[in-house]
């Protein structure tokens, strides 16, 4: 998605579900006719069609979100594995 140049000042997140009405949304055109074919390219090859896969990929990101929580408890950053300070800000009467 990084090569894809989108020259628009509103970029949507969406379910794919929901795609469509998003792009039905524009009046204009806003993306570059080059960058059509990459989108569509981009789009079918990460489309999760098995049931399996989609499992566990949910299953991978929630590991993942376990770990983070687990890191953060013991004061060690997720990103970089260095060790987190608790801060003490004034506090106001």
């Amino acid at each position: 998605m990084k090569k894809i140049q989108i020259n628009s000042e509103r970029v949507h997140v969406t379910y794919d579900s929901r795609l469509l009405k998003v792009i039905y949304q524009y009046q204009e055109q806003v993306i570059l006719q080059e960058d059509l074919g990459k989108l569509k390219d981009l789009i079918l090859k990460n489309i999760v069609t098995e049931k399996g896969a989609k499992t566990e990929h949910i299953r991978t990101i929630r590991h993942d979100q376990k770990q983070k929580k687990l890191q953060i408890k013991a004061n060690i950053c997720p990103k970089c594995g260095g060790s987190l300070v608790t801060r003490k800000g004034i506090s106001r009467v």
